[in-house]
């Protein structure tokens, strides 16, 4: 079974994440995580019925980081389907995502607030994003629904396929440092640079976050490395470098 942590990030609605944490523990999962929630567990205890103890398990911190910090992909879930001009906002539908599923590690799915979601900037810190589809004339689920048609596809997914180590995260920021460097040294304006990095982002997302092997994203990252060597870069400056540490 995929190994899934279920991040709520200001939820709102007591109701809701009771009902959250049933569906949880409907699917055998029990890693939940509030991040800022607004208001007291009591009501959401009630709601709960028996699963309470997912619950009474939950951590509550007050910062998304703090609950995505030992894991190894943060899925992102949105209603809104990003265009050109919002390329973090691109989705994969979600039973593509789970059913290509491929990798080792912890994965926390990040839900937003019951009124607007997940912001953009929230959405930045993500891998991936998933979307379920539905309705254009009305898209937008509750958030328990949400949660439980996510949990039920990570649940049913098949458990047979081989699994993958993903390529590590200081590996894909080494990656994305040279296409950075490649981009400057061409003259490249920063903005367009910044675009052309959201933009890798979203093509390694789009074949699944993280979906490149440790082998794979190294080999791009050699061919990368070899084009910024012919370009003059300075390869050796990379350590501690401020354009790395920005990425």
């Amino acid at each position: 079974m995929m190994d899934v942590r279920v991040v709520l990030v200001e939820p709102e609605q007591p109701g809701n994440t009771g009902m959250i944490a049933r569906a949880m523990k409907n699917f055998g999962y029990t890693d939940l995580y509030l991040v800022n929630p607004k208001f007291d567990l009591s009501e959401s205890r009630r709601m709960a019925v028996k699963a309470q103890d997912v619950l009474d398990n939950a951590k509550i911190v007050d910062d998304i980081s703090k609950a995505v910090r030992d894991v190894s992909l943060i899925v992102g879930t949105t209603s809104k389907i990003g265009g050109l001009r919002n390329v973090r906002r691109r989705a994969i539908e979600l039973r593509n995502f789970v059913r290509n599923y491929k990798w080792k590690g912890k994965i926390a799915i990040l839900f937003g607030r019951e009124s607007i979601g997940l912001t953009n900037k929230e959405l930045e810190l993500c891998d991936v994003i998933v979307n379920i589809p539905t309705s254009e004339e009305y898209p937008c689920l509750n958030i328990a629904n949400s949660v439980s048609i996510v949990l039920y596809e990570c649940y049913t997914r098949s458990l047979k396929r081989e699994l993958i180590e993903p390529a590590s995260k200081e590996t894909l920021k080494l990656l994305e440092y040279y296409v950075k460097s490649i981009c400057y040294s061409i003259g490249l304006p920063s903005f367009k640079t910044e675009r052309v990095i959201k933009v890798l982002r979203n093509v390694i997302s789009r074949c699944f976050p993280k979906c490149i092997g440790e082998a794979e994203a190294k080999y791009l990252m050699m061919v990368a490395r070899k084009v910024a060597l012919k370009l003059g870069v300075d390869i050796h400056a990379i350590k501690g470098s401020k354009m790395l540490q920005e990425g």
